[in-house]
């Protein structure tokens, strides 16, 4: 896809709603800063940031090797490189204190540079390898907080929210919604939530090479979320974005190419409804959410704006499956669970009954794989079940989807081949409570209790890699892969 970045005027919305006319807000002059350079642009400049590192570089590795590498917490302000091929740690300091980054959702493309979180209106982006910041201004001044909170009283009109409550929201639901970024496409492009209003936030492109911040919509309300499919994004739109208050929430698909914005028209028995990209330009809704699963299904395809409701009632999960859905039910008086594959139409091309409560843990196009209350199953396409082992706790696929390691609740661990059989018993050196391939390669790791080990598939056996109090029961590791170039 072409991107767009504003040097001159903005291109226009091709379709914009009645009630929203207006093309987006010329975007406010921003500053690119490092230590070596500030430098003002305004909408017809354009510049260059310095290269110059803003601080001493913390690790600036030669390594003997191709990795892989893997960038880890490993307590609270504490970040490693760890560099297999060698076994060698390096340290990582990294210009952010008290916060948690979240590494896999902030690394670039090119798995070299971190977005940090939003702080005093300002994006930082850090190259770990080289310790270089940069830091752009967004153009967050205008946001009035009293004007929004009155029309989160409208909004909320029917409920008799004060007024206290609706600016508490407001604020809080403002503060969400511009620590909203996400890289686009590659490490020159990012997008930001930016203040376009005072009653409003809007989604922008934000250049990394120039800082120049393009509001892509002019919508009104916060945007509470949004999701990507190519050349479109999934807005949600509100005042407070809290449980409870989906009255006002409105949804729009932003064409980024042609900046085309469209209203989604929700389903007439909507009510917390959850939105999501099928795939390509089609969204699926499940018109109402329930704690598991929800009630009645659509697919909307925003090329002929043709909506098709594929399920009708109660389902607990649905998920692709080969060209169609897999959907699991559950019978409320006798608690079997019911097996459908379903076409697109929504006609039911298979179905079957299992005499037990149920639950997908993978689906692949050849197989199912069910936990159920005593075992787990495995499902062929044609809904023929066999039993698979006893309840899984976790299954994992390596990189190249040749190999998987399957944990059960009870702690025993085995290697499986590509298609689910030949269970090869393995023993590690403690329950694992989360399992990471290594790229490419014929090892994993894996969380103990306070411990992080390497199991080399080859030798079958495993290594101590670290000890940290973040390894702990539940939360998954705070670590992603990286590159590091020659």
């Amino acid at each position: 896809m072409k991107k767009k970045i504003l040097l001159g005027t903005l291109l226009p919305l091709l379709l914009i709603l009645s009630a929203c006319n207006g093309t987006p807000a010329s975007p406010t002059p921003v500053e690119i800063s490092t230590e070596a350079a500030s430098v003002m642009l305004t909408e017809t400049e354009t510049s260059t940031p310095s290269t110059a590192p803003t601080q001493s570089p913390t690790f600036t590795p030669q390594p003997a090797s191709d990795g892989p590498f893997l960038l880890i917490q490993t307590d609270a302000q504490t970040y490693k490189i760890i560099d297999f091929a060698l076994g060698e740690q390096y340290p990582v300091e990294l210009p952010v204190e008290g916060r948690r980054i979240g590494i896999s959702g902030s690394l670039s493309p090119s798995k070299t540079v971190l977005k940090l979180p939003i702080e005093d209106n300002q994006l930082k982006l850090f190259n770990f390898i080289t310790s270089y910041l940069q830091t752009i201004d967004l153009p967050n001044d205008s946001f009035d907080a009293d004007q929004t909170a009155e029309l989160a009283q409208t909004a909320f009109d029917g409920i008799g929210l004060s007024y206290e409550a609706a600016l508490d929201g407001v604020l809080a639901s403002y503060t969400s919604s511009i620590a909203n970024t996400q890289w686009y496409q590659d490490d020159d492009h990012l997008l930001a939530v930016t203040t376009g209003s005072p009653t409003s936030t809007h989604l922008s492109l934000v250049d990394v090479a120039t800082g120049q911040v393009e509001a892509l919509e002019s919508l009104p309300g916060l945007v509470e979320r949004f999701t990507l499919s190519g050349d479109w994004a999934l807005l949600k739109k509100g005042y407070i974005n809290e449980p409870g208050y989906a009255g006002d929430d409105q949804y729009y698909a932003l064409n980024l190419d042609t900046l085309e914005t469209i209203l989604i028209d929700l389903p007439a028995d909507a009510d917390n409804p959850i939105l999501a990209w099928f795939g390509g330009t089609t969204l699926s809704i499940i018109h109402q959410s329930q704690p598991v699963g929800g009630i009645n299904f659509s697919l909307l395809d925003l090329e002929n704006m043709s909506s098709t409701q594929v399920i009708d009632g109660m389902f607990s999960s649905i998920q692709s499956f080969q060209n169609g859905l897999l959907v699991l039910r559950m019978d409320s008086e006798t608690y079997a669970t019911i097996i459908q594959i379903v076409d697109l139409s929504g006609q039911i091309l298979k179905e079957t009954s299992l005499n037990d409560r149920c639950s997908p843990v993978e689906v692949t196009n050849e197989a199912i794989i069910l936990n159920c209350e005593t075992e787990s199953l495995i499902l062929d396409s044609e809904l023929i079940a066999e039993s698979f082992s006893d309840p899984i706790f976790l299954l994992s696929s390596s990189t190249d989807g040749e190999s998987w390691v399957r944990v059960n609740r009870s702690g025993q661990t085995a290697l499986l081949d590509s298609s689910f059989t030949n269970p090869q018993p393995i023993k590690l050196e403690g329950a694992a409570l989360e399992v990471r391939w290594l790229p490419n390669s014929p090892a994993f790791l894996y969380r103990t209790l306070g411990k992080l080990y390497l199991y080399d598939l080859a030798e079958g056996s495993s290594t101590l890699v670290l000890e940290s109090d973040l390894l702990g029961d539940y939360a998954n590791t705070n670590a992603a892969w990286i590159f590091i170039p020659d």
